[in-house]
């Protein structure tokens, strides 16, 4: 329709911008001090083309904006400002946010709207797992409910907050771990409490990853606990971005590897492999340090902890017509620096 943007072209450079959207998901950032009115509203518009952007209302326009907006409403908004899309968390992959100001028109379309509700876009566990993947996105995911922690609480700020863990199969049993604070982990143990648990689908939208890639049964064999045990003092802590301190138990281990890797036209490995045993008995990797002298190669340029790694390769039988598979056998060490 002539005069309606879609929110894929959204740029600085259109004068008049005016777009049809649904509000797909809304919440405010406390004010400091007494304020009765919020310091932000923040929100993720959705057209019917499936694009979506970020917006805000700043402090100063936030009176105007409280009652006018609401989650899951659908609008015609014009007349509003374009920024980058920058910040430590970022809720769509558009270059850009929108800031509503004095100057913003708002008017309320027909509940018959052809936008739709929520606008998933699911993400798989390999994309999530893959090297390099930018956790600053927040992400859709869905799994079936594969298992609950107890309700904890986290003590921040002189604040109290209920949190649950639970865990998603996604990918045909690959496990997700998920942590439920505030109103959400409330309405998981109200659910829980009607009984229906049994093949339950959860469905999360906007989630923020993070990533230590470490799983629970090689966790327990190295660490002697579970993934939820290990990240539990961070949880407690709220804030996921350390390192759990349990990894740095890691430092001056020596491992052997049995990884399986497929190889296919590319001549290059992926580098991500199938782990099909490990080892850290002394005995053993003294044995294959004999059989296959080792030149350590340390790696200081990036990644948690120091890494010293060789690897020597096992052809499988090969068969005509069939995937060809080999066995990898990985020296792997992490060295303190001092």
């Amino acid at each position: 329709m002539a005069g309606i943007h879609k929110i894929a072209d959204i740029n600085p450079t259109i004068d008049n911008l005016c777009v049809r959207i649904r509000v797909i998901r809304l919440w405010t950032l406390p004010s400091y001090g007494n304020s009765p009115l919020p310091y932000s509203i923040e929100m993720v518009w959705l057209d019917e083309d499936g694009g979506k952007i970020h917006a805000s209302v700043k402090k100063a326009f936030v009176s105007r904006f409280v009652n006018l907006l609401e989650e899951g409403i659908s609008y015609q908004i014009r007349y509003f400002g374009v920024g980058l899309n920058t910040g430590y968390f970022k809720t769509t992959h558009h270059e850009y946010v929108v800031n509503l100001n004095q100057r913003t028109d708002v008017h309320r379309l027909p509940e018959s709207s052809s936008i739709p509700r929520y606008g998933f876009k699911f993400v798989s566990f390999d994309t999530l797992n893959a090297p390099g993947y930018d956790c600053t996105y927040l992400v859709d995911v869905v799994g079936y409910l594969a298992g609950i922690g107890n309700e904890k609480t986290l003590e921040k700020d002189d604040k109290s907050t209920k949190y649950t863990v639970i865990e998603l199969e996604i990918d045909d049993g690959k496990i997700m771990e998920c942590a439920l604070f505030g109103n959400y982990a409330h309405e998981l143990n109200a659910f829980l409490g009607s009984g229906n648990k049994d093949g339950a689908v959860v469905v999360l939208q906007f989630v923020r990853v993070k990533l230590f890639n470490v799983f629970d049964k090689e966790a327990k064999q190295v660490l002697g606990k579970s993934c939820v045990e290990i990240l539990d003092p961070l949880l407690l802590k709220g804030d996921l971005s350390d390192t759990p301190t349990l990894l740095l138990n890691l430092i001056d281990k020596t491992f052997l590897f049995i990884v399986e890797v497929q190889i296919s036209d590319n001549p290059h490995f992926s580098p991500s492999y199938k782990v099909k045993k490990m080892t850290d008995n002394v005995d053993l990797i003294n044995k294959f340090k004999e059989a296959h002298p080792i030149q350590i190669d340390v790696d200081y340029t990036g990644g948690l902890l120091p890494i010293s790694k060789t690897s020597s390769i096992i052809e499988g039988e090969k068969v005509k017509g069939a995937k060809v598979f080999v066995q990898k056998i990985i020296f792997f060490c992490l060295f303190s620096q001092n």
